[in-house]
Parts: C-alpha cells; sequence; structure tokens
C-alpha cells in the first residue's frame, strides 16, 4: 500500500502545489492537520527537502464552513507551527 510520504519520496520534485487537509484513513474529513493519520512533519520535510516552493495550501471543514471561529483558527495555526518547527 502506497502512502503520500512513499509518493513524494519518488516524485517530490515535481510537485507544484500542495492540498493540505487530515483525516482518519477511511474519507476525506479535511480535519486540520495533525488531527488524524497523516504525519506531516514527515511529509513537509520530504517536500521542502525535494525543492518543494510552491504554496501550502489549505482544505479545512471549520463547523461553520462560512465563519471559523478563533479558537479553530488558532488550532490550525498552532498545528502548522508545530508542523514546520
Amino acid at each position: 500500500k502506497s502512502s503520500s510520504i512513499d509518493f513524494v519520496k519518488e516524485l517530490g520534485q515535481y510537485v507544484v502545489t500542495t492540498h493540505f487537509s487530515d483525516y482518519y484513513g477511511t474519507d476525506e474529513c479535511h480535519n486540520i492537520p495533525g488531527n488524524g493519520t497523516t504525519d506531516w512533519k514527515k511529509l513537509t520535510s520530504l517536500l521542502i527537502e525535494k525543492g518543494y516552493k510552491g504554496p501550502w495550501l489549505f482544505e479545512i471543514r471549520f463547523k461553520d464552513l462560512e465563519y471559523p471561529t478563533d479558537e479553530e483558527l488558532s488550532q490550525l495555526y498552532n498545528s502548522w507551527k508545530n508542523i514546520i518547527g
């Protein structure tokens, strides 16, 4: 079974954009990165190692799709801060 990490190891030098959201391995629930099964620290490190220079895009499902709460935005910020070190 192939993973995102396997993909980036093999083809990461060709990645030109990202789509960051986490999930529990069964469906696309668009969780904040770090709230699921993806090893985002490893994945982002590999992308950077492969020379990734594109945008870091997030597709997150907040409770209220129109207006995320301050707590949700803080969670997203802290998650990203932990991922990139």
